[in-house]
This record gives C-alpha cells, sequence and structure tokens, in this order.
C-alpha cells in the first residue's frame, strides 16, 4: 500500500554569467570580466505513494533544501501533495498542491537587441524564487477508449528578476546585480483534453486558456503586465 522514495543530493557550482555573440561585423563576449560566484547546494527529500483505499489514492512528500552563497545560507522547507480519488469507476478527481524554492533565476533580456537568457544564481543580495502551485481536475473514461480531462491551476510566485528599464546583459561585468528589479507574478488558467486511445485513427486535442502576469514596482510605472509565457489561447492536435 506504501511507496516510498527518499534522496539527497549536493552540488557545486561555480556561475560566470555572460553571453558570446556574433554581430555582422564584431564578436562581443561579455563572460570576459564578469564575476565569478561559487556556491553550495543541498537537498534532501521523501514522499510516499499510499493508496489509503481502492478508491483513493495519496502521494505526500517533503523537499528540504539549502544554498550556501557569498557567507549566506538560504534555507527552505517544501511541501507537495497530491490526491486522487475514483467517484465512479469512470469517473476521477485530482488535486495537487506544491511549494517550491529556484535558487537560480533566469534573467532574460527581451527588449531591443538579441533576445537572450541568461542563468544567474541567488546571491547575499538576490534571494531565491518561492513558488506556491495548486490545481485541481476532472478525468472521465469512456469504455476505455475515450479520455476526458478538465483541469484548473493557480501559480503565485514571488522574488522574480528583470532587467530594469533599459538595462541589458551587455557589459555585465559591471555586476548584473545592480540591473534588475525584483518583483513577483502569478499564472492562472484551465486546460480541455480529449484523447482517443485506441482504433486506426487515434490522437489527442488539447485547449488551454491561461493568463500569466508580472509586477514589477519600478517597471511599467509599478503596474500588472503580461509577461513573455502569457500564451492566451493555446491549441495542440
Amino acid at each position: 500500500d506504501h511507496y516510498i522514495k527518499f534522496g539527497a543530493q549536493a552540488i557545486q557550482h561555480l556561475f560566470t554569467p555572460g553571453v558570446l555573440s556574433y554581430g555582422s561585423s564584431e564578436q562581443q563576449d561579455t563572460t570576459l570580466g564578469a564575476k565569478r560566484t561559487y556556491a553550495k547546494e543541498f537537498s534532501l527529500y521523501v514522499e510516499d505513494d499510499y493508496l489509503i483505499t481502492p478508491k483513493v489514492k495519496v502521494n505526500v512528500g517533503v523537499h528540504a533544501s539549502g544554498f550556501l552563497v557569498e557567507g549566506k545560507f538560504y534555507r527552505s522547507l517544501q511541501p507537495r501533495f497530491s490526491a486522487r480519488y475514483l467517484i465512479t469507476p469512470k469517473i476521477s478527481w485530482k488535486t495537487s498542491y506544491a511549494q517550491m524554492t529556484q535558487f537560480i533565476h533566469l534573467l532574460s533580456n527581451v527588449g531591443i537587441g538579441l533576445p537572450t537568457d541568461l542563468w544567474v544564481p541567488s546571491t547575499s543580495l538576490i534571494e531565491p524564487e518561492q513558488s506556491y502551485l495548486t490545481s485541481t481536475g476532472v478525468a472521465y473514461n469512456l469504455k476505455n477508449t475515450y479520455e476526458f480531462i478538465i483541469e484548473g491551476y493557480y501559480k503565485q510566485m514571488k522574488g522574480l528578476i528583470e532587467y530594469k528599464e533599459g538595462a541589458s546583459y551587455m557589459n555585465i561585468e559591471s555586476d548584473w546585480q545592480t540591473k534588475v528589479e525584483k518583483g513577483e507574478g502569478e499564472s492562472y488558467g484551465a486546460e480541455f483534453f480529449i484523447q482517443k486511445k485506441t482504433g486506426k485513427l487515434n490522437g489527442w486535442v488539447g485547449y488551454t486558456l491561461s493568463w500569466t502576469n508580472r509586477t514589477f514596482p519600478n517597471i511599467n510605472e509599478g503596474k500588472t503586465f503580461p509577461y513573455r509565457y502569457d500564451r492566451r489561447h493555446d491549441i495542440e492536435i
């Protein structure tokens, strides 16, 4: 009735953020002179996939992690939970919640010029990102041939970073930490999925209606704006 997994991990990081870019007449390597950052990351996790009854199954776990950088130690305890309940043999209800911490930031240059992503670490000045994700949905299985799923989700994010207005990855040796703003974001929406599993003709159709927003006190006059991942309508066949 129980399926228990556990593990541990340790990572030694060395970050030298930069970009090697080629133009029509010049080459620029912004890693030259960039700040080198060393960090140590530790993590432990345990989870239990527990079949309580033939109708009820849950997965409960926790992920503990730490990040040592520039003399500062960030620690995080991240619970995760998911459950499945068989309403009938054909209809099931699923729900989940996860809290996560990310010590490495994706810093995107999305303005004029070359679109570039940099992976940069949390530092003594830049705290880790936090996210809280919850979802719930219902699945219907028809004669083991057709499957219908509808699901809703909401994700809240804190500790996000973005370039200040007018700043970019160029001249990163001047320290990228002085070029960023801190803010928060959210993503939410609903997903619809239909699949035919058997027969000469099979496949699936998925549709997602979603919103992804960001809010930074000193960007866009502090007003919430749609982010680059905002794909309001997404259809896949």
